[in-house]
């Protein structure tokens, strides 16, 4: 029997696969490295051993798996992997192979006969190959492999199951796309000026008591380190008494307001906080130390920030652990303020769904105007995109756009930027997707005055 598994079209299928989840029917999974979050739906299993993680579809496939034995119908696990923990269990990994580097590994290691396949989800580059091999042929499962670059590199998931794949493409794109970051590119549901709170996708320190427990990684995402204590999920330096810094890296660069450090041992070697800006400056925080008997452990030091009127997409906490005697270690540190720069122009809300894939807004320009459009998904799932026609001229777009790949709106948001409207007259503008459903927002700059009405 020849096993199909997973087609050459792969991407396409987890872009396609329309997630049929509320927000209520999904969690949110963060690895005890902090490498790997991700979404998926509520009654799926997860647990994790030695930085693999298992995901299965039912209480009986992951008993199933626990047990050796293969999925069978009905059953899928999904074991989702960063390559750093890859290359710790396997040292023949390099943990700086690239998404194809690891697959050709992976392809040789498994003895497939399949090819492998390069690909792209939500920008991010990613190539997979169907696992087939004497053993899937004669157990009748079906298996594949793929590698996805994500905001915090590569990672790794490979499937099994008794059905074909295609079976679980809901469940698998709520996991995949939310693997390249797509929850945690939000932006606020009114780019106005209301704040959104965020977590680190990226850490780095001037040294680390280990590549995996207290490693600067363990910094990124929420907290997961629940008492005080000399505990590996959170980031310790090399040495007890040392002076380091621990830098993080932020999804949404935004407006400062806020920034707090979750500590869980030792509180007060803090010296200082400063801010990265989007174009690299360095902004140190006054009155930003947090002294001995300050915090409590486990204890947050919270830090108001004012007066900074720049974006930032970086926070940088300085540690002088002479101070105490002993390792100050952080769990996370979250990053509070308002997405991009305060917004001027004319705005306005609509819902995608199946029932009504595109919405159009009909509105009326001067001539002689640069304007840029941007459409903001305010759903997960939603992946929108925007055309801008003539009224005289409804079948061939003046301009259109997928994909911003801009991470201060949203890599799959879309925007169309400083176009120029020669003439003036009617012009509508068209909302659909490239897949999923949910609300959004469209936003028109560079036409004071100028409003548009919905025609839907």
């Amino acid at each position: 029997m020849k096993v199909r598994l997973l087609p050459i079209v792969l991407f396409a299928i987890l872009i396609s696969a329309v997630p049929l989840f509320a927000q209520s029917d999904t969690e949110i999974y963060g690895s005890e490295d902090g490498l790997v979050t991700f979404e998926y739906p509520t009654d799926w299993v997860v647990s994790e051993n030695s930085g693999l993680i298992t995901v299965t579809n039912t209480a009986e496939a992951a008993e199933a798996f626990q047990a050796g034995e293969n999925m069978r119908e009905g059953m899928i696990a999904v074991i989702i992997a960063h390559i750093s923990a890859i290359s710790i269990l396997e040292p023949a990994v390099d943990p700086t192979w690239s998404p194809l580097e690891m697959i050709e590994y992976l392809a040789e290691d498994s003895g497939t006969s399949a090819e492998i396949s390069e690909g792209d989800l939500n920008g991010f580059a990613g190539a997979q190959v169907d696992i087939i091999n004497d053993e899937t042929e004669s157990a009748g499962i079906y298996g594949a492999a793929l590698a996805l670059d994500t905001p915090t590199g590569v990672v790794i998931l490979v499937l099994e199951s008794g059905d074909e794949i295609d079976v679980y493409g809901n469940g698998l794109s709520l996991i995949a796309t939310s693997l390249t970051g797509a929850f945690t590119s939000e932006v606020p549901d009114e780019p106005s000026g209301e704040a959104i709170r965020q977590w680190a996708i990226g850490a780095e320190a001037t040294s680390q008591y280990g590549d995996t427990s207290w490693s600067a990684a363990q910094a990124t995402g929420e907290p997961d380190t629940d008492t005080c204590g000399d505990i590996t999920t959170a980031w310790a330096s090399s040495t007890s008494t040392g002076q380091d810094t621990l830098t993080l890296e932020y999804a949404v660069a935004v407006i400062p307001q806020e920034i707090s450090v979750y500590q869980t041992y030792n509180p007060g070697s803090i010296i200082s906080i400063s801010l990265i800006t989007v174009d690299g400056e360095t902004i140190t925080l006054p009155d930003s130390a947090d002294p001995p008997g300050n915090t409590e452990c486990p204890g947050v030091f919270k830090l108001d920030v004012e007066d900074v009127n720049q974006l930032v997409i970086g926070v940088i906490i300085e540690l002088d652990q002479t101070i105490g005697g002993s390792w100050n270690e952080i769990d996370a540190v979250e990053l509070v303020g308002v997405a991009g720069e305060v917004f001027t122009g004319w705005m306005g809300e609509g819902e995608i769904t199946d029932a009504e894939p595109s919405q159009s807004w009909e509105g009326t320009f001067e001539g002689g105007e640069t304007i840029t459009i941007t459409v903001i998904s305010n759903s997960d799932f939603l992946d929108p995109k925007v055309q801008l026609y003539s009224a005289d001229d409804l079948e061939t777009p003046l301009a259109e756009n997928d994909d911003s790949r801009d991470e201060e709106i949203g890599f799959t948001n879309s925007r169309i930027e400083d176009f120029e409207i020669e003439e003036g007259g009617d012009y509508v503008i068209v909302v659909t997707r490239f897949g999923g459903v949910g609300d959004y927002t469209l936003m028109v700059e560079g036409a004071d005055g100028v409003e548009f009405e919905p025609n839907f």
